[in-house]
């Protein structure tokens, strides 16, 4: 794997702000089970990778039956299975974030990050 900076802001304009700043040579790091196989792999490269799962607009979760879910970029899989309303509601993506590799990756991965990759085998895109 190529060298590359990392950087965990804790807040959006920060993130938003660093981004801008490395232009074409950034990538955003949301559940980071794809970039970072492909940062290893030189598939992607990168000058900084700015990892967005410690700003809490991003990681935000939140359900009501009037209002549907809100689903942040970096909320982890494991978040919307466990989470007995959400899981009644969207049956489908609750059994399709289950099954994003195993429970380890369940606690990073994102559906942010699977719908951003866009794989042709992201579990996430089809129930969303």
């Amino acid at each position: 794997m190529i060298d590359f900076e990392y950087a965990a802001p804790t807040q959006l304009d920060e993130a938003i702000a660093q981004l801008a700043a490395a232009g074409d040579g950034a990538r955003v790091l949301a559940g980071g089970t794809d970039i970072i196989v492909q940062l290893r792999e030189g598939m992607r490269s990168a000058e900084l990778v700015v990892d967005v799962k410690k700003i809490p607009e991003l990681t935000r979760l939140t359900y009501s039956p009037a209002e549907g879910l809100r689903l942040g970029a970096s909320v982890p899989c494991w978040q919307i299975y466990e989470n007995p309303q959400i899981a009644r509601a969207y049956p489908a993506l609750a059994d399709a974030v289950h099954i994003i590799g195993g429970w380890q990756i369940q606690s990073r991965a994102s559906v942010g990050g699977n719908l951003c990759n866009a794989s042709p085998a992201a579990d996430s895109i089809p129930p969303l």
